[in-house]
């Protein structure tokens, strides 16, 4: 790593950057040449990542590092070559393929001082660039709660910044129902047993079953019986027959 000499090609000039670097923002100027500083005092401790595109069409492109790459420019370093390539000691390119965009947010989230709002962004450009994906997948691969990327997912949307999707693959790599159907409701009728004088009396009078039975007359009290009959549970088998022994009583013995 030496001071450069004469002009030289920057960086830019000689690799492209995979779009899924832009996940997370650039370091202001100030912030650049202090970590150029610290690059020329201390040596590069990281290598930056470059990694195969089908995306941009290169052979490699810069996956993670951009923030290192400006500030050993800025600090006068030279890290590109004679030949016009970007010199081998200052990368890395993984052996096994990657997701780009899981890669450079697992990366970048904990090594970085984002704040709330920061990482949300980087969530949100991360649903936008993989929309098809589901919020489980994501999280799974990015290390977040999934219904963080949920709430993102929702509101993005909302804002009518990325697509909505009828399909999305999940973390086994099956393609599933974006938003899953609500069971269907299913309309219930009161139950008529409510409607019987003997049940409204007892309701609007505040009275207990017992007392309401002694309000209503005979015919009133039948009808409640033959409704408990029509619509008659299990568990109110006991209270059918503990009313229908009260009828019994009160036909034997109608002045009671």
């Amino acid at each position: 790593m030496t001071a450069m000499s004469q002009p030289s090609k920057s960086w830019r000039d000689v690799i492209k950057v995979h779009p899924a670097a832009d996940l997370f923002p650039m370091m202001s100027e100030a912030e650049l040449r202090k970590l150029g500083e610290d690059i020329v005092a201390n040596g590069l401790r990281e290598p930056v990542t470059l990694a195969q595109s089908e995306v941009i069409g290169e052979n490699l492109v810069l996956l993670d590092g951009r923030n290192r790459l400006d500030a050993m420019e800025l600090a006068g370093l030279q890290i590109v070559t004679a030949a016009g390539v970007l010199d081998d000691w200052l990368y890395t390119v993984p052996a096994e393929p990657r997701d780009p965009y899981a890669y450079v947010f697992s990366a970048n989230i904990l090594r970085r001082h984002l704040t709330a709002e920061q990482k949300r962004e980087a969530i949100a450009k991360l649903v936008k660039a993989q929309p098809e994906k589901s919020d489980r997948a994501i999280a799974r691969e990015v290390k977040v709660d999934h219904k963080t990327v949920a709430a993102v997912r929702s509101d993005a949307e909302a804002r009518g910044e990325i697509p909505h999707v009828e399909k999305r693959t999940d973390t086994k790599g099956r393609q599933q129902p974006a938003h899953k159907s609500e069971p269907a409701t299913i309309a219930t009728e009161p139950d008529p047993i409510d409607e019987i004088p003997i049940r409204k009396s007892r309701a609007a009078r505040g009275m207990d079953l017992r007392e309401a039975w002694d309000a209503v007359d005979i015919k009133q009290r039948l009808d409640f019986l033959q409704s408990v009959i029509v619509f008659l549970r299990p568990k109110r088998f006991a209270e059918f027959a503990e009313w229908f022994d009260r009828y019994r009583a009160d036909i034997r013995n109608p002045a009671a």
